[in-house]
């Protein structure tokens, strides 16, 4: 009897503590001299270059953990673009975040898992404050 609990309890917790490991990454976006941030929702922009600025959307992103996904179809809206920019004014890197937990990075798809971005600070900026 043993023996039987034991065959049915072993697989059923391999398969259970298989599904609460998800394949996650993290993004490495190196330090920017200036970010292009602009709102999907009215179209506004704003460049910031205050590096406290820069290192908090910067460092806000690469601490999250994020989960590709595929996306059947494509979207029709957006909610901020995030471009870094480097010292000598070349495209290091961007990011669009689609709403809620998900972004487009690299053409793929992501959803961030646990915390999301921090849009809150995003819409102070576009709001000048």
């Amino acid at each position: 009897m043993k023996k039987l609990i034991l065959l049915i309890l072993i697989p059923a917790l391999i398969l259970t503590l298989g599904g609460c490991f998800v394949a996650s990454t993290h993004f490495e976006i190196g330090g920017a001299a200036k970010i292009e941030l602009r709102s999907g929702n009215d179209g506004s922009s704003v460049e910031i270059t205050d590096a406290e600025d820069i290192r908090h959307i910067t460092e806000n992103i690469n601490t999250l953990r994020f989960e590709k996904v595929n996306v059947e179809g494509t979207y029709d809206g957006w909610s901020y673009d995030i471009s870094w920019y480097g010292a000598d004014g070349g495209l290091m890197d961007s990011m669009v975040i689609m709403g809620g937990n998900r972004v487009q990075y690299g053409g793929a798809y992501y959803d961030s898992l646990g915390a999301t971005v921090d849009t809150v600070f995003l819409d102070r900026l576009l709001e000048g404050e």
